[in-house]
């Protein structure tokens, strides 16, 4: 007879050991931020825009936010004055630009009772703006902008701006600069 309670109390005590020591699943992970890079001009003066990255439509409307993706990224732009009718000043500049983006993060570990662990929290969307003026380009980020280093025209140079978790980075030179004549 002792035999027959030992049973029923060894499966009391294996199904309340089951119950505490089993977790649920891992919680969700939060979704990654989206990245938006934004192209437009202060002065008014940005003739042409070109850059190798592929989320970016060519031609662009200029002042419009694209999703894109990250990585480091070439471009090129043109900006122009016009001095009469037919003849203009332009400069042309080349750079490079980098885009990142806030990673969601790791939903929470699985809690006793096979409940499922916390949701991860998202990571938040960026907002990147490359202004393409005559005298060089300029950024902005979450409404900070960068200015061009030093006083008047610098023909090369990085610039780089932090808020934050925000980060932009942009190097460029000036390519060309120059009269034409329209044709």
């Amino acid at each position: 007879m002792m035999r027959s309670q030992g049973v029923p109390r060894f499966l009391f005590l294996f199904a309340t050991f089951l119950l505490i020591s089993c977790e649920g699943p891992n919680g969700p992970d939060g979704k990654d931020g989206r990245a938006f890079l934004k192209i437009t001009s202060s002065d008014g003066y940005l003739y042409a825009y070109s850059d190798n990255n592929p989320s970016m439509p060519s031609p662009l409307i200029a002042g419009q936010n694209y999703q894109v993706s990250t990585g480091t990224y070439i471009f090129a732009y043109e900006s122009r004055i016009y001095t009469s009718a037919t003849t203009y000043t332009y400069q042309q500049w080349l750079g490079t630009y980098s885009i990142s983006i806030n990673f969601g993060t790791k939903g929470g570990k699985g809690k006793i009772f096979w409940q499922e662990g916390d949701p991860g929290t998202d990571g938040r969307d960026k907002y990147f703006t490359i202004y393409c003026d005559f005298n060089g380009p300029e950024q902005n980020v979450l409404g900070k902008r960068s200015n061009m280093p030093g006083t008047g025209i610098s023909t090369a140079g990085t610039l780089i701006l932090e808020q934050g978790e925000f980060l932009i980075e942009v190097k460029y030179q000036l390519k060309e600069k120059g009269t034409r004549t329209k044709e």
